[in-house]
């Protein structure tokens, strides 16, 4: 069976409907580390940047762990 355009068109509507509802639906999550003190090298503005990335990603709906200078995974799991 082969669809032309005009026959298509409904199916894919209904598949770009059904996945934007699925995305609405879900949660969505975040996990930003910013790490910045190193005992060599420390970096300047990993936390900075950080807490830049995790105020976007809480404006664009998701729910987000944030975590700084994060020394070990005991502290990342909290």
């Amino acid at each position: 069976m082969r669809l032309n355009g005009r026959k298509l068109l409904p199916f894919v509507l209904l598949l770009l409907l059904c996945i934007a509802l699925g995305a609405a639906e879900s949660k969505r999550y975040a996990l930003v580390v910013g790490n910045a003190d190193y005992s060599v090298s420390p970096l300047k503005n990993p936390v900075n940047d950080a807490e830049a990335m995790a105020a976007s990603l809480q404006e664009l709906g998701f729910e987000v762990t944030a975590a700084y200078n994060v020394k070990t995974h005991q502290d990342l799991a909290g």
